[in-house]
């Protein structure tokens, strides 16, 4: 069986850093053995943006991990930065309210907008008209008759050969 596999994301310097700025304040005794603790989780907070790991954060998690006494666990931590991230996600631009594609003043009049169905046998939206769909059809609406009977209805010289 195929497994699919992905490229390993790019683990921010950020993280690596705040992680091992975590390790001394978590683990004061022994701060090697937390950095190694804590050398699992990089790829797992790869996901995370960099601004993420800042000093709140690491306030936070040292604060978590004293309540505990030990080294906080992946759990922990992601929700401290899941907390900051949500609290600091970036403002979406709302969209600009949609333009007319003719201006009022240029679109054409419902005279006009009769003249160009009949020669051309629809309206364009660019023309500006407010003109339905299915009167600009060319196609008649469907009758229910069938060819032969349409054929008998129409004269002779209409009748294809």
């Amino acid at each position: 069986m195929n497994m699919m596999t992905f490229p390993p994301r790019r683990v921010a310097p950020e993280a690596q850093t705040w992680l091992a700025s975590l390790a001394p304040l978590v683990s004061p005794l022994f701060p090697a053995d937390a950095a190694e603790a804590f050398r699992g989780y990089l790829p797992l907070l790869a996901a995370l943006p960099p601004a993420a790991f800042n000093r709140e954060t690491l306030e936070d998690a040292a604060c978590c991990a004293r309540a505990r006494h030990g080294v906080p666990s992946y759990a922990e931590l992601r929700a401290v930065l899941a907390t900051w991230c949500s609290e600091h996600r970036p403002v979406v631009p709302a969209l600009p309210k949609p333009r007319d594609i003719v201006p009022k003043d240029e679109r054409c009049t419902p005279e006009q907008a009769a003249e160009i169905l009949r020669k051309y046998g629809y309206v364009a939206p660019s023309t500006g008209a407010m003109w339905p769909v299915a009167q600009a059809s060319p196609m008649p609406p469907p009758t229910g008759e069938t060819r032969r009977q349409a054929e008998t209805r129409l004269p002779a010289t209409a009748v294809p050969a």
